[in-house]
């Protein structure tokens, strides 16, 4: 039977095991050139960009539904 500070009592017993990693940390041999920076700063910048588009374009959908347009024809008649 799960009683209702099983949850507390999973996480609270986590907190020792992060501690731990946290504190045994070894120096990392990696060398990432300058290019792969610039590659990834794009592929950020571009992920950002395109949601931002989408929802422009859900957006403007949205407000056309719900604003009239006067078109020249209906204007004169």
């Amino acid at each position: 039977m799960i009683n209702r500070y099983s949850k507390f009592y999973f996480y609270i017993s986590l907190i020792p095991l992060i501690v731990m990693l946290a504190l045994h940390s070894q120096p990392a041999d990696a060398y990432i050139n300058p290019g792969s920076g610039s590659d990834l700063f794009q592929i950020i910048y571009s992920g950002i960009l395109s949601v931002l588009m989408f929802f422009k374009t859900i957006f403007l959908k949205i407000k056309g539904v719900f604003i009239k347009t006067d078109n020249k024809e209906d204007k004169y008649e």
